[in-house]
Parts: C-alpha cells; structure tokens; sequence
C-alpha cells in the first residue's frame, strides 16, 4: 500500500545523490582529471557544445592536453577554456591545447572544503524536506483512512531508516571528496 511512496523516496534520494556528485566533480582536487574543463562550453559553428564534444582531454603529470577533433575549432576552444571561471591560463601547442594546473594552496584547498560543506548542507537540506513531503503524504493517507495508524507509524520506522542511509552515504561521499583536495 505505500510501495509506491517508498519507490518515491528513494528515487528523489537518489537524484539528490546524482545532484550532489554533479556539484562535487567540479571541485577542484589536487589531482588533475579532464573533468577539471568538463564545465566548458565551445561555439562550434554557431552552435554551444560541451567541450567533450568537440575534443578529448588527457591528463598528463599537472596539465591537461585537450586534442581538438576540427583543427579550425582550436583557437575557440582556447578562448573558451580561457574566459572561464577557472583560472587557468591555456595554450596552444601544434595540434593541441596545453592547460597547466598549478598546485592548491592550502588556503584554497581550505576554501574548497567549505563549498564540499555548503553542498554536503544543501543535500541533506534536500533530504529533509522529502521526508517531510513523504511523511505529510503518510498522515494525509491515514486521515483519508487508506492507511491505517500502525502501517503509518511502520512505514514512518522503515522510511526514517531509507532517508539515513543515504544520509550517511551523504556524508560519506563528501568525506571522500574533503580527502580528494586535502591531499
């Protein structure tokens, strides 16, 4: 009878995971990874693409080379890489586009962690307020007599239990990410 509301809350779990990971991976880590540019866009022929569509990306020792597939697509590419927000400053090099990435700060790493923190908040803030949703539609259920009191009260038990374990899964993969840019 409240499969349905379960099946819910564990989907709307999952796409704050989702969300969350998506916010993370454009942290910035002390290890260098083509996701770095993933956030990059590229006019490419009058069209706005995601860089990974216009080039592959290496990563190789602090630098990511970007190899342009269209030869005529590199200088955009170059600008694009350098009018973002990332502060890096590209170059070309024959066919390819070097982007050095200079070693954290410990300051910066600091400032990092604390936009890991804001998103790791904003998650859990997310989760709370599902459970809120999901709870509210359990009473609602009860008062409307689809459920009776105990099946409420068991699937209260049984959803708290859903909502924290993927709060701890949560913290979990903030806590893998603080590491990520602290070394």
């Amino acid at each position: 009878m409240t499969n349905h509301i379960e099946s819910d809350l564990k989907n709307r779990m999952e796409k704050t995971i989702v969300a969350l990971k998506s916010n993370l991976s454009g942290l910035r880590t002390n290890v260098v990874t083509p996701d770095f540019l993933s956030s990059i866009k590229v006019d490419s022929h009058g069209q706005i693409m995601p860089i990974k569509s216009v080039a592959s990306i290496t990563a190789r020792n602090q630098a990511l080379h970007v190899q342009v597939w269209d030869k005529s697509l590199i200088r955009s590419t170059e600008k694009s890489i350098r009018d973002s927000n990332l502060n890096v400053n590209p170059y070309v090099e024959g066919d390819s586009i070097v982007v050095k990435i200079p070693s954290l700060t410990q300051e910066r790493r600091n400032e990092i962690v604390k936009v890991a923190k804001d998103f790791k908040e904003k998650a859990k803030i997310s989760m709370r307020s599902t459970r809120q949703d999901i709870m509210s539609e359990l009473k609602k259920m009860e008062k409307d007599k689809e459920i009776s009191e105990d099946i409420r009260k068991k699937s209260e038990k049984s959803f708290d239990e859903i909502v924290k374990k993927y709060t701890a899964k949560v913290d979990e993969i903030v806590s893998q990410k603080e590491k990520e840019i602290l070394n």
